[in-house]
C-alpha cells in the first residue's frame, strides 16, 4: 500500500515538473499594442495607423453619424478598461501558478538522489529536445502549406465573362 502511494505521487510530482517544465518554456504574451497581442489567422497585426484607416472605413461604410461614433468610441473605451482589469489577473494568476509550479519542482527535486536529479536532467532533456523537433515539423509544415497557399492564388485563372 505504502510503496502504491509512493509510486502515484512520484508520478504526480513527474507530471507536475513536466507541466512547469513546458509552461516555463512559453514565451509571454507579446505586449506589443498591436492589436492587444493577438497572434493567428483571424487576428492580423496592424499597426495603429492601419487600425486607424481601418476604422475610418468601416464607419464611412456603415454611414455613421458622429453621435454614433461617439457612443461606439465610449462603449470601446468602457470594454477595454474591463477588458485590461481583466488581463491583469490573468497574469497575476499565470505568475502565481508559475511560482506554484516552480516551488513544485524544487520541492521534488529536494527528495531525489544525486543518481536520481541527474536522470531527471537527462528526461527534460529528451523531452526538450522531442518538443523541439516537434516544433520545427510543424514550422517546416506551416511554410509548406503557406508556400502552397500562394502559389495556388498566383495560378488563379483570371476569368472573365464575354458575350
Amino acid at each position: 500500500m505504502n510503496k502504491k502511494l509512493l509510486s502515484t505521487a512520484i508520478c504526480a510530482t513527474m507530471l507536475a515538473v513536466a507541466a512547469n517544465s513546458a509552461y516555463a518554456q512559453m514565451p509571454p504574451p507579446p505586449q506589443n499594442g498591436f492589436n492587444g497581442g493577438h497572434k493567428g489567422p483571424h487576428h492580423e497585426m496592424v499597426s495603429p495607423q492601419e487600425r486607424q484607416q481601418k476604422i475610418a472605413e468601416f464607419e464611412k461604410r456603415l454611414n455613421l453619424t458622429e453621435e454614433q461614433k461617439a457612443k461606439i468610441e465610449k462603449n470601446r473605451e468602457a470594454s477595454k478598461k474591463k477588458l485590461d482589469a481583466i488581463n491583469k489577473k490573468e497574469e497575476k494568476l499565470r505568475q502565481e501558478k508559475r511560482a506554484i509550479l516552480e516551488q513544485n519542482k524544487k520541492d521534488f527535486e529536494s527528495i531525489l538522489n544525486d543518481d536520481q536529479k541527474a536522470e531527471l536532467k537527462k528526461i527534460e532533456q529528451e523531452r526538450f529536445e522531442k518538443m523541439k523537433a516537434k516544433r520545427q515539423e510543424f514550422e517546416a509544415k506551416r511554410k509548406e502549406f503557406e508556400a502552397k497557399k500562394q502559389q495556388t492564388q498566383q495560378t488563379k485563372p483570371t476569368t472573365k465573362k464575354s458575350n
